[in-house]
């Protein structure tokens, strides 16, 4: 059964500490909100065939991961991994102000909706896999401990840290000569 959406669809762009969101949406923003979310080197309008055969009773969003089709490149030194692309997840979820969604993964898309729900419990109520890629573990393998991890090691990506960590040197602490030797004397590992 083929639905009426309306093909190509609504271009939207959210904002990012780094730059923008860029994505496609199609529908009713009152239904029920479906993301979708591309796997490696694609964009946004590869889900295009995939939404015309869906219901129209949802409002679907897909969106281009950093890098990829119209949306902003991660700063440099910013790493490209699968955990990596979860805070944008998160900006589009606060851009919406959803409270909970449906969550539809290709490739790549897949692992990176697993992570946000681990990090992010209770947001996606349903997830839909197409042609998963492997999640590899090379932190810990436990829901919590990855939530633990996660929020730990990825907490800079708020504004106000996103701000400190890739600002020029204006905006950089500033310390005297003894205050940089009493900190090195006194590092404690």
């Amino acid at each position: 059964m083929k639905s009426n959406m309306r093909l190509p669809g609504n271009e939207v762009s959210v904002k990012a500490p780094w730059g923008n969101i860029a994505g496609l949406t199609w529908g009713s923003p009152s239904n029920p909100p479906v993301l979708l979310c591309h796997g490696k080197l694609d964009a946004s309008s590869g889900f295009r065939p995939l939404v015309s055969l869906l219901p129209e009773c949802f409002y679907y969003v897909a969106i281009d991961l950093p890098g990829n089709g119209r949306s902003d490149h991660f700063p440099r030194g910013v790493r490209y991994t699968v955990i990596d692309f979860v805070p944008t997840i998160l900006k589009v979820v606060e851009h919406f102000k959803w409270d909970n969604f449906i969550y539809i993964g290709h490739s790549l898309g897949v692992p990176i909706g697993k992570f946000f729900n681990i990090a992010y419990p209770d947001y996606i109520t349903r997830m839909v896999e197409i042609d998963p890629v492997p999640a590899h573990h090379t932190w810990p393998t436990t829901r919590l401990g990855i939530q633990d991890w996660y929020h730990d090691y990825y907490g800079f990506y708020d504004e106000k840290k996103y701000r400190k960590f890739n600002s020029g040197p204006e905006t950089a602490p500033k310390y005297t000569r003894d205050k940089v030797r009493y900190t090195i004397n006194n590092f404690v590992y």
